[in-house]
């Protein structure tokens, strides 16, 4: 699918065939797909340094809970650290943790990440001399909208 461009539903459904059955059991019955989208972290000039460790939403009740969103990340093709693959905080997804320790995620183009949306990452820079291209999908509980951006949800 191309940003903007919105995909055929039974496309993304034969996609998804393959993380559906996981984002499920972790979210449960009524879950929602909030986005399905791309981006491309173009190769680098040496002034250009990673992306700023974020979370894509907050912390809720500041208390520790099961997810309320995901993140799929495929990339779509073979990423290495070169490429700047996805740089994580293992644990940070849990109200309190302080862990520093990071993995940065190698991948082969198809392969699947899962994360929690709450979990700080970063792109790292892309080295490489081509572009890292990924698609994205995000997940959430029936009842949890993403206040920082303007949400088109589909029920899954």
């Amino acid at each position: 699918a191309l940003v903007g461009i919105p995909a055929p539903a039974a496309a993304l459904d034969e996609v998804e065939a393959a993380w559906l059955p996981l984002v499920r059991a972790l979210l449960g019955p009524g879950l929602q797909r909030l986005w399905v989208g791309s981006f491309v972290a173009l190769p680098a000039s040496e002034r250009c340094g990673h992306q700023p460790w974020h979370a894509d939403a907050p912390q809720l009740f500041h208390v520790p809970l099961p997810p309320h969103a995901l993140n799929v990340f495929v990339p779509l093709a073979d990423v290495d650290l070169d490429a700047g693959p996805t740089e994580f905080r293992p644990g940070s997804h849990l109200a309190g943790s302080e862990s520093e320790d990071s993995v940065a995620l190698c991948s082969r183009a198809g392969d699947v990440i899962v994360y929690d949306y709450r979990v700080w990452h970063r792109g790292l820079a892309n080295c490489s001399d081509a572009p890292r291209r990924v698609m994205y999908f995000t997940y959430a509980k029936p009842w949890w909208r993403d206040a920082n951006k303007g949400a088109s949800t589909a029920g899954m």
